[in-house]
Order: C-alpha cells, then sequence, then structure tokens
C-alpha cells in the first residue's frame, strides 16, 4: 500500500485526491490518442512513397509527456460509523468509489477487476470512449484500495456503431494511479473522518510532428490533471454524504 502521512487534525482540503480522471482529461487524452492515430497513418503513407533512410525512425521518434501527482484529501463526515461505512463498501463500493462513470462491468476471468467507461465525447470527427481497468479491494475495516491499471481510449466506428480499444494503450498514454481511502471514528464519537490518498502516474506520447513543445503541453496538461482529480475526491466524498442521507432510517448508524 501507500505510505500514508499520520493522521492528523481533519480538515476539508483542496488537494484532492481521485479514483479517477474526469472527463476533461479524458477530451484531451483522445484527442491526442486520435492526432497520434493519424500520426501514424501518415507516416505509412510516408514510408510507401519514399524509402526512409537508415536514421529515419529515430528522427521520427515519438516524443512523451509525462509527470507525477500526488494528492491527499480529508473530510468529516458526521453521523457515520465506521460500521456503516464497511457495509456499505462491501455492498457496493464501485458505486461509491467510481463517480463520473458511465456504467461499469466485471472483467471475466478476473476476480475484483472492472472496466469502467465514460461517457462517449465528440473530437472533432470522431468520437471516443474511454474505459479504465480498475482493480477494487477491501483490506480490512476502514480501507479500500483501487488500482487503475490501464487507461483505454477508443473510437468508435460511425457505421457500426462499436468501439475500438487499443490492444496495447501504453503505446500511447500510461495513466496508472493508486488510490486508498480510509476512514476512522471522530474522537468526539459523532462521525468519521475520511482520508484519501491518490498517486497518479501520467506518461503520455506524441506524435514526432505534433506542433507543440512538449514542455508546454506539460505546462498546460499538469494543472488540468491536477484540478480534475481535486473535482473527482471531492465527487467521492459527496457520494458517501449523499447515501449516508439516502439511508433508511433504521439503516442508519
Amino acid at each position: 500500500g501507500l505510505n500514508w502521512p499520520s493522521w492528523g487534525q481533519a480538515v476539508s482540503q483542496d488537494v484532492g485526491g481521485s479514483v479517477s480522471l474526469q472527463v476533461p482529461t479524458m477530451v484531451f487524452v483522445t484527442g491526442a490518442y486520435v492526432g497520434t492515430r493519424i500520426g501514424r497513418l501518415r507516416r505509412r503513407q510516408k514510408g510507401k512513397a519514399k524509402c526512409r533512410g537508415p536514421n529515419r525512425s529515430i528522427m521520427l521518434a515519438e516524443r512523451t509527456v509525462q509527470f507525477t501527482i500526488d494528492r491527499t484529501m480529508t473530510q468529516n463526515l458526521r453521523g457515520a460509523t465506521v460500521g456503516w461505512l464497511d457495509a456499505a463498501m462491501r455492498e457496493d463500493a464501485a458505486t461509491i468509489l467510481f463517480k463520473g462513470v458511465e456504467r461499469s462491468e466485471p472483467v471475466q476471468g478476473r476476480a475484483g477487476w472492472s472496466h469502467c467507461y465514460f461517457p462517449r465525447v465528440d473530437v472533432g470527427p470522431y468520437s471516443t470512449q474511454v474505459r479504465l481497468t480498475c482493480v477494487l479491494s477491501i483490506p480490512s475495516t476502514g480501507q479500500a484500495d483501487v488500482q487503475i491499471v490501464e487507461v483505454n481510449p477508443g473510437v468508435m466506428d460511425l457505421k457500426t456503431r462499436t468501439v475500438e480499444y487499443q490492444k496495447n494503450p501504453r503505446d500511447i498514454l500510461d495513466a496508472s494511479s493508486a488510490v486508498e481511502l480510509k476512514w476512522k471514528p471522530q474522537s468526539t464519537g459523532k462521525g468519521v473522518t475520511l482520508m484519501q490518498r491518490c498517486v497518479q502516474q501520467f506518461r503520455l506520447k506524441m506524435p514526432w510532428w505534433f506542433p507543440v513543445p512538449e514542455v508546454v503541453v506539460q505546462a498546460v496538461l499538469k494543472p488540468f490533471v491536477e484540478r480534475a482529480i481535486v473535482s473527482s475526491q471531492r465527487g467521492v466524498f459527496q457520494g458517501i454524504q449523499e447515501r449516508l442521507a439516502a439511508s433508511p432510517a433504521n439503516a442508519k448508524p
């Protein structure tokens, strides 16, 4: 697991973590994917028209933007107990944790693994949909862990209305992350304190012809991803609060 900071005074902070990236970030990613796909097509076409020299493959090497984001957010949840939240996670952790996801389905043959699909996004003439592959576990009372092991940007075939996902999406994007959500009783005995930490690894490959320097792409993309992470973290906490509020009276802690 992650090396957690010690439990301190519980306060809401705008330094959130995330279970998943929100749709705005996915627009950027899928746009980059479409560009990369077109770039490879152009290179294949050029290769047919002109024989490449011995150093041509080096000259056309794809460029990479990569960074790591490590974010933690804490929040008090009045009226909840550790036992109630344990039971809620065992019953339906995916719904609680995967905010912003259109639908999810289990990965066949892999216990605890899920495919989570974001809403479809139109990027120019293309229609794209991002699929996350997530591993969810509840190792002990007071804790839930999520590993996002793959982010796969797919492109829809407008004729067949089917989405084509990549056999190896890491050729384009590696955005794996580890998330731990913990909860413990407040010292006042009137609720629980939630803490969530996310470590996000982000590595984006750009086509050689992309006209923007890597440093500029990172300067734009990193704060964009950070804001999406904060928004997603808040959404997870809000989802837990809404679940508590919607619980039948006899099921409330």
